[in-house]
């Protein structure tokens, strides 16, 4: 998804949901705001609203004493005399984002308590929604906690994306319904929220602390923003429990410190004083080669100097955490992994949801105080593995957890909420008995192979997901193989059978009917890490699978006589699905904002090839440095204006049958542009200056040398010649 079309669908949905819901007065300000950004000039029914931004202006709004006309996309409404809360038809848009309940009564079932669950994607029990949630969970565990006394109902209010604004009119609209309480899991979604709140005048000020290498000072106002955003709700929180006499258990998040790492997009360079950018790059181009080495005390060396050069970037920290890791320092390990989280803060990329280390402080300090319960599943994970740090087999991707995670989070959920209940401590020790089905934990693996793949996570984790789907079902081979044949193709997915043939299973209910799988117009990924790591599960006895694979890319990858293939394209430029979290102007040229620019292409290792390049370098001279599979290949000069250069690839024996990779070294910019604070007014502008361009390519082309080019010698397979396409 392009980042005008993410940021777009992200204000459409918070809109929406305010609408739908009547939010009133105490919102028209972030109505308003949504509304200007979309180009929606005039709401119908908002005009006579006044304005009024700040929580503090909903604190003094009373919770309803009769039943709210609208919780979240259902509205109140009578069938045979009974009155129910149904899903809004008019909403039926949004229905894919909530919690899979179609009806809910306004009060639960006679001699029941009912809890009410609001929260993120991580509430629902992404990936395994609807057949195991979160909500089940929590409820079984609760009804073990004093079987004959405390008989118990979860309402699933769960909401993907929810952002803090919706949470905010969505809390008020729960405790009108009397439940006996609320548990709240959140605050992954927060970052957007807090960006809101910095204005221009921060941006500059950002900008002047960067620029005088004041980093401290640029995560000091950021964190600042959120404490002030974080505090403001939790008293929010405080007043409406109040006011209801209902009580309120706050769950902390959990992040995947044990697997998840930055993506290419978040590894761009930060604007560093004098020769920052120089030592940097040299410094990374440094510990790559520790790193393929094991040599752990020089990576420990140079990641340390990392961070001391860019505390705002997150590789330093994950490389340092590499190194207490073997040598079994896992408390500095979280703290590592933490921190390279937390850079995300920053504002490189689109990063995925997480909850950072000023949310978690904020809420441990102030909550409690406010009456309000805390489930802290930070300590509760570190406890639990005190040896490790949570990975694959609690984390689906960043932030949701697999069935071992959610059981683990809703122990000590159950027990706080239960003794909220009973007034006395409360101590759960079985299990709930309560597992989705082979099929379901299947899709969920498959899907989450797919999820970390397409945002830049590592193959052994790829691996490891492809593994545990095919162990609980050979359905999921199936899925595999169909996978292999759509993802292989230059085609995109849509227009592939075989991704009909998944869709058409119905078995992706979990990931929004197999949509999970579609890629924007030209975004396709090639996926090489994850079909190989597919490749080997999927083959039946005595098949050779990887060649057909092999057979296929050759046919569709190779450029045949007389054509070219465009590196530029996703399919050969990246391996993620990286954005930017700003808006930016659509270019017709390749942007670097980091030393280093990859591309992919495919060969079959009988003949050579030349390239095409058409790039430019700000500064004069410029020498960049071209690699072949890690091999040196060429050096070139390029200046601030574009330049052409032609690359001869005729030594076969560099090349790879299969997947090849040329890289392009950019060199540290002699000077950046836009190098006045003051002229920053716009994140657009922020980007540009804290994560400046290193080079930029408008022509990237690969031509085959042979004269009969590649297509001669191999036909595309078809679905029945190509043993892989047949399921």
């Amino acid at each position: 998804m392009s980042n005008t079309i993410a940021i777009q669908q992200e204000q459409a949905n918070q809109l929406a949901s305010l609408l739908y819901k009547n939010a009133g007065s105490a919102f028209s300000g972030e109505i308003n705001s949504l509304a200007t950004a979309l180009g929606v000039e005039q709401l119908p029914g908002t005009q006579d609203l006044p304005a009024a931004t700040t929580v503090a202006a909903q604190e003094n709004n009373p919770i309803s004493s009769s039943l709210p006309e609208r919780v979240g996309i259902w509205t109140l409404g009578k069938e045979e005399g009974e009155e129910l809360y149904t899903r809004d038809v008019n909403a039926r848009m949004d229905w894919w984002l909530w919690a899979k309940n179609h009806q809910f009564s306004p009060q639960p079932p006679a001699g029941k308590k009912r809890v009410i669950l609001l929260g993120e994607s991580v509430a629902r029990g992404y990936l395994y929604d609807p057949f195991y949630t979160v909500a089940q969970e929590l409820e079984a565990l609760l009804n073990q906690a004093a079987p004959g006394t405390l008989d118990t109902e979860v309402l699933d209010l769960a909401r993907t994306d929810l952002s803090l604004p919706i949470l905010r009119g969505l809390l008020p609209e729960a405790l009108a319904l009397k439940p006996a309480a609320v548990v709240i899991f959140a605050g992954n979604n927060w970052l957007h929220t807090m960006k809101e709140s910095v204005s221009p005048a921060d941006y500059q000020e950002l900008c002047r602390l960067q620029n005088s290498g004041l980093l401290t000072d640029v995560r000091a106002l950021l964190e600042t923003r959120f404490r002030d955003m974080i505090s403001g709700f939790l008293q929010y929180v405080n007043t409406l429990s109040a006011q209801s006499g209902i009580p309120v258990t706050f769950v902390i998040p959990e992040f995947n410190l044990g697997d998840w790492n930055s993506n290419p997009q978040e590894k761009n360079a930060t604007r560093l004083t004098g020769s920052g950018a120089a030592k940097w790059a040299a410094l990374v181009e440094n510990g790559e080669e520790a790193l393929r080495a094991n040599n752990y005390d020089l990576l420990e060396n140079i990641s340390s100097r990392m961070t001391a050069l860019d505390m705002t970037h997150p590789l330093g920290y994950e490389w340092k955490a590499i190194c207490r890791k073997e040598a079994g320092d896992w408390q500095a390990a979280r703290s590592l992994m933490e921190s390279a989280r937390d850079t995300s803060m920053y504002g490189r990329a689109e990063s995925k949801p997480r909850c950072f280390r000023v949310i978690r402080e904020t809420i441990l300090k102030e909550a409690p105080s406010l009456g309000i319960t805390v489930v802290d599943l930070p300590a509760v994970f570190s406890k639990a593995i005190p040896d490790s740090l949570p990975g694959r087999e609690y984390f689906l991707d960043y932030c949701h957890l697999t069935v071992q995670g959610i059981k683990l989070s809703m122990h000590p959920t159950a027990e706080a909420v239960a003794g909220v209940l009973l007034g006395t401590p409360v101590s759960i020790s079985a299990d709930s008995g309560l597992y989705p089905d082979d099929e379901v934990r299947a899709v969920a693996h498959v899907a989450a192979a797919v999820h970390n793949a397409h945002y830049g996570q590592a193959a052994p984790v790829l691996q490891y997901h492809c593994q545990e789907a095919a162990d609980a079902t050979d359905q999921a081979k199936e899925v595999m193989r169909n996978f292999i044949d759509f993802s292989s193709r230059r085609l995109q997915n849509t227009l592939c059978k075989t991704h009909e043939e998944v869709v058409e299973s119905g078995i992706f209910t979990q990931y929004e009917g197999g949509l999970g799988f579609i890629h924007e117009r030209r975004r396709k990924l090639l996926d090489i890490a994850l079909v190989d790591a597919m490749a080997p599960l999927a083959s039946t006895p005595g098949e050779s699978l990887a060649d057909d694979i092999l057979a296929l890319r050759i046919a569709e990858h190779v450029p045949a006589p007389g054509k070219s293939i465009d590196l530029l394209e996703t399919c050969y430029s990246a391996t993620s699905y990286d954005v930017f979290n700003v808006e930016l102007p659509e270019l017709n040229y390749y942007q670097a904002r980091n030393h280093r620019s990859d591309f992919t292409f495919i060969a079959d290792a009988s003949i050579g090839f030349s390239a095409k390049l058409i790039a430019r370098a700000p500064g004069t001279n410029q020498e960049i440095r071209v690699l072949l599979n890690g091999e040196p290949l060429s050096t070139l000069q390029l200046e601030e204006k574009w330049t052409t250069v032609n690359l001869d690839i005729p030594d076969i024996s560099l090349l790879r049958k299969g997947a090849n990779t040329l890289s392009i070294r950019w060199p540290a910019p002699e000077w950046y542009r836009k190098t006045d604070p003051d002229t920053v007014q716009t994140p657009k502008e922020f980007l540009d200056f804290m994560y400046p361009v290193w080079g930029e390519i408008y022509v990237f082309e690969l031509l085959s040398n042979k004269e009969k080019g590649q297509l001669s010698d191999h036909s595309v397979p078809g679905r029945v010649e190509a043993s892989l396409l047949s399921v």
